[in-house]
């Protein structure tokens, strides 16, 4: 099952957070994150917010593009059956595909049955969601997904995060 998926303008950590805390509230906290080695995914931010949720965070191999086959068979899934059903009218805004492809996630690819699985993705993962851990209640995955800097305040006062001057 695809937990969440969305396009981006680049592959930035904020980009992937924004995806992985859909994907958490969605469909619960994985036990294993497997991803590249691409910088957005070696980010100490990943490490950390992975390591908050009790995630455990799995980089595949590099160059070894067999470990990564059943995300690649997705990207072909998505390039040969999400990708030509798009119009012009659909390609408005990133917005726009994003609500276009989690549409076709849903209705068309979570309900076509998988010839590995034997059985849809939807029915695959509803076996197992007897193990799903979800977030506690109380818990604000907002403040968890948050980026955090050390900064040094300045003789002046100040802290400068981002190019913004704070005063403190």
């Amino acid at each position: 099952v695809i937990p969440y998926a969305a396009f981006a303008h680049s592959e930035t950590t904020v980009a992937f957070m924004e995806v992985l805390k859909q994907a958490v509230l969605r469909r619960g906290i994985p036990t294993r994150l497997f991803v590249d080695n691409g910088s957005a995914f070696r980010s100490h931010h990943l490490s950390l917010v992975c390591a908050k949720l009790g995630i455990t965070l799995i980089h595949a191999r590099p160059y070894h593009a067999e470990a990564k086959g059943k995300i690649e068979r997705w990207f072909r899934s998505v390039r040969l059956q999400f990708l030509p059903m798009l119009q012009d009218k659909d390609m408005q805004s990133l917005e726009t595909i994003n609500r276009g492809l989690w549409s076709y996630v849903e209705t068309e690819y979570h309900h076509s049955p998988h010839r590995m699985l034997g059985q849809t993705p939807l029915d695959s993962w509803a076996g197992s969601a007897q193990r799903v851990r979800y977030p506690e209640p109380g818990v604000d995955l907002d403040d968890l997904f948050l980026f955090e800097a050390k900064r040094k305040v300045q003789k002046d006062r100040t802290v400068s995060l981002n190019g913004v001057v704070y005063e403190v």
